[in-house]
């Protein structure tokens, strides 16, 4: 053997030998010296289910949603990417906040505040109380944002107020327009909903704006999906909560008894019926009403057999040929009956140990499904007829694509489809058989016997029950009474509340693709440099744009517009042609007004931040939390994709380090100003009074009062009594 070889070996002997170990495959490396331990490194399987249980019990020791395990495993491995960093990472509760609210939030917002200066924007405010009893108003922005070229929503602010009317409404806006160097002239809209304090015709909100700041604001009406939920409570209120109130009892029966619920389980199974808990309507949010009554609808026969074993001996024999139908229908045979009849038992039993609240709710909801089953059924088949049209207009514009230049066509098209379900055809074509227009439909007279329909539109289902009852079944007569009001007073709001005359969103519904073709909107578009004085048109664009719009009007060849498509991103496309530059920048500034109530979903999420364990969490972190959100939607991604690298020697975001690291000083800053603050002598150096003293304070008041007011009275009695003598005399 070679010397070089040799020496190799020996090497090598020396040091260790290499094991395999087959079982697990892996290495292991021990020392040649047959009195030492080989260590091993335990399989890869034992040592990924050892990081599973990590995790698991992390989630379980914090209470945390299973959810989040995804999100916490690809935090982990990012993190894991610069071990050295993820070393020295630390943060407490309050580190966390401040470098969320003075770094994150702050980055963030730079850069939106950054883009919003520059551009047409519209806000969309709504005040909400937390648990904590904190008035939070919320603000969202939408704007055309050139960076992520479409239409994006973010969050502004969350302003803490201590009361709330119009006044401190428009100051609190009015100081974050300065606080943040936001020009006015760039506002377009505001949507609030329809309150007083908000839109009172006198001295709201929307009219001190207008008035002291925004002269251009747009009306673009309230909130329209607030308008529907108000109008189907005045379709229900004919009805006097018949429906309603069954729903309510059966939520509350089943809510807080684990047996009830279990009996009516073990019915819908053997039936064949999905079991879901019955659930209650929202009252301010009336087109839950039809959620909850399909629900009711769908589960029918098993509530029937429910509530059958709380009847008494007499109406079970009355009522038992409704029983066996059901069991017939739904082909239960031998062992399913003898179960059910088990629990008929068994619930009968327990009957005897309800509260006498308890007796008196089946007592109610017994009538309702089993005696007066009819006139229940009758109006839970309406309810599921009529609300569909009401809801499919809410689903549509809660969404968070631009849609306002679709709100004129559907609340025209709403209402006409709402008012041919009771009004006769020809009373809604005007005399060159076309349809009536918005301005000609608010007109109807809707109270006119002569222009109701026979026959008005109940649905198929209660069609059918109907004609089963007769004509002359007084239920019927009392049900057709009550739909010929329902529809009468809901259409009357809907007529009422829905700008179907609004000019400004009939210039708006000009900007669909579809509408052009048509000379008619040719005058509409004319308006649009004046709608929005804050879209800088240069000379050019200005001397260009009637020519440009007359262009547009018969131009087929730009893209079809799906319905799937968002209307933002085709005017994109169509900017991009730049054939139409001055019409572009006006569609895009006016497609950022808010058509739906979107900053109620931002307030769905404060109770879970602003709670009473956590009552020292300010409005300011949770606004934090709604920037950082808002932001991550706007962009389509989530935090991790959005601040991960690949490498640690990837780049970083250089301001947002910035910030990040001179959080602590910025709060330090902030929490000196406060105690300063404090210190300042607001009050008198006199000494307060206790609550003796206070007290003693009110009782000599209260005696002073009494005296004056004896005093007064002896003296007005005297006058009398000399004016008494001096007739006497007479």
């Amino acid at each position: 053997m070679h010397p070089k070889h040799v020496k190799l070996w020996k090497i090598q002997q020396q040091n260790m030998h290499i094991e395999i170990a087959r079982a697990d495959n892996i290495i292991v490396a021990a020392p040649h010296n047959n009195s030492a331990q080989p260590r091993s490194i335990p399989p890869l399987c034992n040592r990924i289910a050892q990081d599973q249980a990590l995790i698991l019990g992390f989630i379980a020791e914090n209470s945390l949603p299973l959810s989040v395990t995804s999100g916490i495993i690809k935090l982990a491995q990012e993190l894991a990417k610069d071990p050295k960093a993820l070393a020295e990472l630390s943060m407490d509760r309050t580190s966390a906040s401040y470098k969320l609210t003075h770094g994150v939030k702050k980055t963030i917002l730079d850069e939106v505040l950054e883009e919003i200066r520059n551009v047409p924007f519209s806000l969309n405010i709504d005040e909400a109380t937390s648990k904590t009893n904190k008035r939070v108003l919320g603000v969202l922005v939408s704007y055309w944002s050139e960076k992520h070229e479409r239409m994006v929503v973010q969050h502004l602010a969350a302003l803490e107020l201590i009361s709330v009317t119009a006044e401190s409404l428009f100051s609190a806006l009015d100081g974050l327009f300065e606080r943040m160097n936001l020009p006015w002239d760039n506002l377009v809209s505001i949507l609030m909903d329809s309150c007083a304090v908000m839109r009172g015709s006198k001295n709201g909100l929307e009219k001190k704006i207008r008035d002291r700041r925004a002269p251009h604001l747009l009306d673009i009406d309230g909130d329209s999906c607030h308008h529907l939920h108000n109008a189907s409570k005045k379709l229900c209120c004919p009805f006097e909560r018949w429906v309603e109130s069954l729903l309510s009892d059966l939520h509350t029966d089943h809510k807080w008894s684990a047996d009830m619920k279990d009996g009516l389980r073990e019915i819908c199974s053997i039936f064949g019926i999905h079991f879901s808990r019955p659930e209650c309507y929202i009252p301010h949010r009336w087109l839950s009403v039809l959620d909850v009554s399909l629900e009711t609808l769908r589960m029918w026969d098993a509530l029937v057999m429910f509530y059958y074993a709380f009847l008494s001996n007499e109406d079970k024999c009355t009522y038992k040929d409704i029983v066996s139908a059901i069991l017939q229908k739904r082909e239960v045979q031998g062992t399913g009956r003898a179960r059910i009849k088990e629990l008929w038992k068994e619930l009968g039993n327990r009957s005897k140990n309800f509260t006498n609240e308890g007796k008196m709710r089946k007592v109610r909801i017994c009538k309702k499904v089993l005696f007066e089953d009819k006139k229940t059924l009758l109006e839970l088949h309406f309810y599921s007829a009529v609300l569909p049209m009401l809801k499919h207009y809410v689903l549509l514009f809660q969404s968070k694509d631009p849609k306002v230049h679709k709100l004129h066509d559907e609340q025209e098209k709403l209402v006409r489809e709402f008012l041919s379900c009771f009004i006769k055809p020809e009373k809604l074509i005007n005399s060159k058989g076309r349809n009536l227009s918005g301005p000609k439909v608010k007109l109807l007279d809707l109270t006119s016997t002569e222009a109701h329909l026979a026959a008005p539109f109940v649905g198929s289902e209660a069609s059918s029950l109907l004609d089963q009852l007769g004509r002359e079944h007084p239920v019927v007569k009392a049900f057709k009474t009550k739909v010929i009001q329902a529809y009468t007073s809901c259409a009357g709001d809907l007529q009422t509340k829905l700008p179907l005359d609004s000019p400004t969103l009939r210039t708006l519904s000009c900007l669909d693709p579809d509408a052009r073709g048509s000379h008619h909107i040719l005058p509409h578009l004319q308006k649009l440099p004046n709608m929005f004085p804050g879209v800088k048109l240069n000379e050019l664009e200005r001397a260009g744009f009637q020519h440009e719009i007359h262009r547009y009007a018969s131009d087929m060849t730009l893209p079809q517009m799906t319905e799937e498509a968002r209307v933002d991103l085709w005017w994109n496309v169509v900017r991009k042609t730049q054939r139409y530059p001055a019409l572009c920048k006006l569609a895009l500034s006016a497609l950022c007004p808010f058509h739906g109530p979107q900053v109620e979903s931002a307030f769905s999420v404060m109770s879970n931040i602003l709670q009473a364990k956590a009552a020292n969490l300010s409005v300011e972190t949770y606004e934090s939390y709604q920037v950082v959100k808002y932001n991550l939607k706007a962009m389509q991604v989530s935090a991790i994709q959005h601040y991960s690298r690949k490498t640690k020697e990837s780049p970083v975001n250089v301001q947002l380090c910035r910030n990040v690291k001179r959080s602590s000083q910025r709060y330090r800053a902030l929490l000196r100003d406060k105690e300063e603050l404090n210190k300042r002598p607001y009050h008198s150096e006199k000494p307060t009074a206790g609550k003796k003293m206070a007290k003693d304070a009110i009782v000599a008041a209260a005696v002073s009062a009494r005296r004056k007011f004896q005093k007064k009275r002896v003296e007005a009695l005297k006058k009398l009594a000399t004016k008494a003598k001096e007739s006497y005399k007479n």
